[in-house]
């Protein structure tokens, strides 16, 4: 018996302190293998893929409102890419594009238009991103078209001079984890090894 998958446009929000869930108002498109940022109470969606195929399109949920907003579409569809916002403006790399195509190329999103940053690091999806000082860590992640691969490179990205460099490769090969940065250290954790869970 085969379990039917459905992508979701449905909000669900989680209220910390009365310790409570209730669901948003329905809207945008639905998808999967997307990113989100946070913006002035705004939370922007971006990219991803669902049955009509990979997106370009930005849906802006406004929090204080309860409703939803188009935003300007990418420049190029692209699904499990990374994403990170520094000063207000999203940074998107990497994923795939329409032909499941690997990715090294940049866009920048300062929230009301769409600018193309330098291409840089290996092409790869389901990488993490990290910020400190001014740059991107792009760490692990999938180099396969097809996917089914882990790695444990690492490229960083000068924000302030549009430039790429190469870090140092280690840690256990992975992809689809998640990181977080603290005290100029950046803690890798769980995600896909070449051979199965790391």
């Amino acid at each position: 018996k085969l379990n039917a998958i459905s992508r979701l446009d449905t909000m669900d929000i989680y209220d910390i302190a009365s310790d409570s869930w209730s669901t948003g108002t329905l809207g945008g498109t639905e998808r999967s293998n997307h990113s989100a940022v946070l913006v002035d109470g705004k939370i922007h969606y971006f990219g991803g893929t669902n049955l009509s195929g990979k997106l370009s399109t930005v849906d802006i949920y406004d929090i204080a409102s309860d409703s939803w907003l188009l935003g300007p579409p990418g420049l190029e569809v692209r699904s499990d890419h990374s994403s990170s916002l520094v000063s207000d403006v999203m940074y998107a790399w990497g994923g795939r594009d329409s032909q499941e195509t690997v990715l090294n190329s940049l866009v920048v999103y300062p929230t009301d238009q769409w600018l193309q940053g330098s291409s840089g690091g290996t092409a790869r999806s389901h990488a993490s991103v990290s910020e400190s000082d001014g740059k991107l860590f792009f760490w692990g992640g999938d180099t396969l078209p097809l996917g089914g691969n882990s790695s444990d490179l690492l490229d960083i990205y000068d924000i302030g001079s549009d430039s790429w460099s190469s870090g140092l490769s280690g840690g256990g090969s992975r992809r689809e984890h998640v990181s977080l940065e603290l005290d100029v250290k950046i803690y890798h954790w769980g995600g896909l090894s070449q051979v199965g869970e790391a």
